[in-house]
């Protein structure tokens, strides 16, 4: 390995040094993002530099690869500043390039620098493809819209596809896209590509284009799901970001209903009422929705509030984050008919009436099922139990999608369910990573308070305010101020010897002294207080600067 690297390495060099000796001043300050994918066996290996990125379709989900080095990221940021670099407004380093590594550009080194992010990337069945492409792409299209795009059967086409996309929203020439199949890494597997395909029960929202054509309405034996958003009338009431957090989730439901082969039947606030043509089906729809709301980019004021707000379990791992989701799973036989008014397929009798009342007794972010339901997981899934009579219809896509997500069964136990003489086994269901939300208190927010639903500054939130206000301060009386770094702070004595040969202008100290004693738990009074403190601070260093710049 290391002797084939060696002559790349010595190009390396040759091409730096020619750059560096180029008499034309605008080579010698250019530079190049890049990405190297490396796939070995079933492990892929993604190592990039800059806005060149790739993304993998995971069974019809864009699932990012690669970071974009972006100046504005907060640990790019801080990497720069360490490095005496700073971000103008525009968001360019140096007020010169818009990207914090690169290859090249050596008059802004070490500050921009060719340190690549390195990732590891296990595939599966599931992995259709790979995108490689650079921001000619990306500045146009979104990670999703280019894999729903890129699902056709020749990669080729579909990179053609992209360029001529990508070409007609302004991109210039030196875009650069490839598309790489993985899926025939796995001989016999079934999940491959899936052609988009004309519309025949279309919904008309535009969300799902380009994904599979809707199923038809399942009719016979079929299951059903229902889900509600847990406090949507408290977040309706109290959120201002309700409404766009609403239209990310029916978005991202609508999608995997094309994707997991599901029937939209209705929607009413904030649930749904869905038909799935097998049992195994519905339950990959619903784990996979749950696993994809926590990656959804929700408002602020939805991720700051009680009913939004971020939680890990005991070994730190994210199992809730913004809108929490109930579902309840149930299948049978149920009375089929179509809505004249809107033309759709609607199901009655009792079985639906179950379906509900399952899913009236779940959590916010639980899966309640059915005990038939979980018949049909032990037969396929774990293979615990025989075969019913509706396994053979159970698709193997949906199997190991299923396994992919490593399922847990948690027993409730027989609960009587409102309305309904007969009680039902119910049991719920997780994938392995969410397993932590089993043992979340499922208290309801109290609908009279205030602070449940609305957006609440945090600690850090005022000390990086509080930091910003500071420079001002010491950019107002000519001086540049270094804090100490923290892992440095406690090790660092009374008294600090001066480098004699520095420059008076840098002023070196702990900035915990000239920042205001923040408690870990501040009540709104107390940051009421601080704010007003800084806001006065900083407009007197802002007459200051003007006072210096003559204005």
């Amino acid at each position: 390995m290391i002797r084939s690297l060696a002559p790349l390495a010595k190009c390396l060099r040759r091409a730096r040094g020619r750059i560096l000796s180029s008499p034309t001043p605008s080579i010698a300050r250019s530079g190049a993002s890049g990405i190297v994918v490396y796939i070995l066996d079933k492990k892929m290996y993604v190592a990039n530099v800059g806005n060149a990125s790739a993304v993998v379709s995971k069974g019809g989900s864009a699932v990012p690869v690669s970071t974009k080095h972006d100046p504005y990221d907060r640990a790019e940021t801080a990497r720069i500043r360490a490095a005496e670099g700073w971000i103008s407004p525009p968001g360019l380093v140096n007020d010169e390039i818009d990207i914090s590594r690169s290859f090249g550009f050596y008059h802004l080194l070490p500050i921009v620098n060719a340190r690549p992010d390195i990732f590891s990337y296990d595939l599966t069945e599931l992995d259709e493809f790979v995108i490689v492409t650079n921001r000619g792409l990306w500045d146009y299209i979104s990670y999703q819209t280019a894999v729903d795009i890129a699902r056709r059967a020749d990669p080729m086409i579909a990179a053609q596809k992209l360029r001529d996309l990508a070409i007609g929203y302004g991109a210039d020439g030196s875009t650069m896209i490839m598309v790489i199949g993985v899926a025939d890494l796995f001989k016999g597997a079934s999940t491959t590509a899936a052609p988009a395909s004309p519309e025949q029960h279309d919904t008309g929202i535009s969300c799902t284009r380009g994904l599979n054509r809707e199923v038809p309405p399942p009719v016979g034996h079929l299951a059903i799901v229902f889900t509600n958003i847990k406090g949507s009338t408290h977040l309706w009431e109290a959120n201002p970001g309700m409404s766009t957090a609403m239209g990310m989730h029916n978005t991202l439901l609508r999608r995997y209903l094309r994707v997991c082969g599901g029937y939209e039947v209705k929607t009413e606030g904030g649930s749904f009422m869905c038909s799935f043509p097998t049992v195994l089906a519905a339950v990959r729809w619903c784990m996979t929705v749950q696993v994809e709301l926590l990656r959804v980019p929700w408002p602020l004021e939805i991720l700051e509030c009680t009913d939004g707000k971020a939680v890990y379990d005991e070994e730190g791992r994210l199992i809730v984050r913004g809108l929490s989701v109930r579902m309840g799973i149930h299948c049978g036989t149920p009375l089929c008919m179509t809505d004249p008014v809107t033309n759709r397929m609607d199901y009655f009798g009792p079985m639906v009436n179950r379906s509900s009342r399952i899913e009236s007794s779940a959590a916010g972010g639980h899966i309640m099922c059915s005990s038939d339901v979980i018949r049909e997981i032990n037969a396929k899934i774990f293979e615990s139990e025989p075969e019913t009579e509706y396994s053979n219809a159970q698709s193997q896509e949906a199997i190991d999608s299923i396994r992919q997500l490593d399922p847990k069964v948690v027993p409730v136990g027989e609960i009587r369910l409102k309305g309904l003489e007969v009680p039902e086994m119910l049991s719920l269901i997780f994938p392995s990573n969410l397993i932590g939300r089993k043992d979340l208190d499922d208290t309801a927010v109290d609908p009279t308070g205030t602070s449940g639903s609305r957006v609440q500054f945090s600690v850090a939130q005022v000390r990086e305010l509080a930091m910003l206000c500071l420079r001002l301060e010491m950019s107002s009386s000519g001086h540049v101020f270094r804090p100490y770094p923290e892992r440095k702070g406690s090790l660092r004595g009374p008294e600090v010897p001066l480098d004699e040969d520095e420059p008076s202008i840098f002023l070196h100290g702990d900035a915990n002294v000239f920042l205001p004693p923040m408690p870990d738990k501040p009540t709104d009074a107390d940051l009421m207080l601080i704010l007003y403190w800084l806001m006065v601070r900083i407009e007197n260093a802002e007459k200051a600067l003007c006072t210096m710049a003559g204005g």
